[in-house]
């Protein structure tokens, strides 16, 4: 598709795709009703085709449509009727009528980018090994297709999912400018927030989970003076507990935080029930976050109150990063990270504009 192929198209662009769109998944999946606009690319090949191909074609290495946009599945290249009867012949153009009718303009936006994307690859000499590399991956993955025609068509819609992601991947890398924002959150991600990570466990004693307790035992209905203080004498029990050599894991099934609890029922996590995965000094809030940064590494915390309840807070290591250190090492992996929806979006706009694209 030249640019003046696409200046042709006549009416004006449809709006960005809305925030919960599938869309805004990563690259572009490739479903199976977007055949209706794929189709409709073959129609006039398939439909002169002479020769039929042999029935090995079903399991031949695939092959791109002419525009190069796509892996063509078998039916639209074999030049056959596609279902026969008495007196009934349907062919291919046939077929591709009945899927515009039922999917009309659904698709039209997401095949004319796919289209300019092939487009703008082939005319940079970017990802000119998509194709290839989209094969190899899914033949790592064969297996996990299955079998029969099902399987063959889970795995025509990875090769043509994987090929549009490669491919998007390489027009967005090569003009990606990465910008401080950028930096500084990859390295709260990876090195925690502000170069700090740490690994926390904790049990807690709730005041929700305390006040059902109270009313168990036949008070009616405590005041919040009367839940704060249970609550913080059950969880002096448990420093106690922890003082005279209770293991903190060993304490797991008297925490009231709902992860702990789901934790300790599973033998897989059981051993780890009480570690806040991921701690990025957010979760319970800032009495927490603050006691989290005061505590030295290796001492449980005396009971800490915030909005959730009373805590024993044990910091089990503490690991400092400098940005300076890890700078370029974060630019360069930034630098070939795959596309982000945000940049997904942005391609678009651009191509868009580029080729003067107008929606019917």
């Amino acid at each position: 598709m030249t640019r003046k192929d696409c200046s042709t198209l006549t009416t004006r662009r449809r709006p960005r795709w809305p925030a919960d769109s599938k869309r805004r998944s990563h690259g572009i999946r490739w479903r199976p009703a977007v055949a209706v606009a794929c189709a409709l690319s073959l129609a006039a090949r398939a439909h002169a085709q002479e020769q039929a191909e042999a029935p090995e074609t079903q399991n031949r290495t695939p092959k791109l449509d002419p525009s190069g946009t796509f892996f063509e599945p078998p039916i639209a290249i074999s030049g056959k009727p596609l279902a026969r009867a008495k007196g009934l012949s349907i062919d291919l153009v046939e077929y591709q009528r009945f899927l515009v009718a039922r999917a009309d303009r659904a698709f039209l936006e997401e095949f004319v980018f796919l289209r300019v994307v092939a487009e703008e690859c082939r005319r940079r000499g970017l990802a000119r090994t998509a194709p290839q590399i989209a094969r190899a991956n899914a033949l790592r993955r064969i297996a996990e297709f299955g079998p029969g025609e099902d399987g063959r068509m889970r795995r025509r819609a990875f090769e043509n999912s994987e090929l549009q992601r490669l491919r998007v991947d390489a027009l967005v890398r090569a003009t990606r400018r990465i910008e401080d924002r950028d930096l500084r959150l990859a390295f709260d991600t990876q090195y925690g927030l502000g170069g700090v990570r740490v690994d926390v466990r904790h049990l807690l004693v709730s005041f929700v989970a305390t006040e059902r307790r109270l009313i168990a035992e036949g008070n009616a209905k405590p005041t919040p003076d009367q839940i704060a203080d249970r609550a913080r004498r059950d969880v002096q029990r448990l420093r106690e507990a922890v003082s005279a050599g209770t293991r903190f894991e060993a304490l797991a099934p008297r925490s009231d935080d709902p992860g702990t609890t789901t934790r300790t029922k599973d033998p897989r996590t059981r051993d780890a029930a009480t570690v806040i995965e991921g701690y990025a000094y957010q979760r319970f809030g800032p009495e927490f976050a603050e006691a989290v940064r005061a505590q030295p590494v290796g001492i449980v915390s005396e009971p800490v109150r915030t909005s959730h309840g009373y805590h024993l807070i044990e910091v089990t290591s503490r690991v400092v990063t400098r940005f300076d250190d890890v700078e370029a090492e974060l630019r360069a992996a930034l630098k070939v990270a795959p596309a982000t929806p945000r940049e997904t979006q942005a391609l678009q706009d651009e191509l868009f504009e580029q080729y003067g694209i107008e929606l019917h």
